[in-house]
């Protein structure tokens, strides 16, 4: 990091969700990803 060179390892197709790391020796990175985001949002009514 310290050269400050930028290579493009992939393009992903889907949101990166929780994070990104990298292997020790640099030759894994693993990451999470989104296959869906959405909520839901309920009305409850007479809830007590």
């Amino acid at each position: 990091m310290a050269g400050g060179k930028v290579t493009m390892l992939a393009r992903l197709g889907r949101f990166l969700n929780l994070g990104l790391t990298v292997s020790p020796d640099e030759r894994w990175a693993l990451y999470s990803q989104a296959d869906a985001v959405g909520s839901d949002l309920m009305l409850v009514e007479g809830f007590r």
